[in-house]
């Protein structure tokens, strides 16, 4: 119990250091001029999340553009903040 409790701080940090790598290829995501034929799903979730805190709707939909529309489909949580960023343009 006691080391559960040690860990709890070291897996917060480790998660943190995740979602800023998963960010940072998002942004690549975001410069990017073409379509993207390889991409991580949890790095375009994490992007439309922190995207969608920032109120930044219109790198959303920018984003689900240069995706397959088969990958925007197929998942219900981009699909969500795809659907939601549309209707707040």
């Amino acid at each position: 119990q006691d080391l559960i409790e040690e860990l709890k701080p070291l897996l917060k940090d480790l998660e943190k250091i995740r979602e800023k790598d998963l960010l940072k290829e998002f942004q690549t995501y975001v410069e990017s001029k073409s379509k993207l034929k390889q991409f991580r799903l949890e790095a375009i979730r994490a992007g439309f999340k922190k995207k969608w805190y920032e109120n930044d709707y219109q790198s959303i939909v920018n984003i689900a553009k240069k995706l397959p529309e088969q990958i925007i489909q197929e998942d219900s949580s981009l699909l969500m903040y795809y659907d939601n960023a549309l209707s707040r343009l």
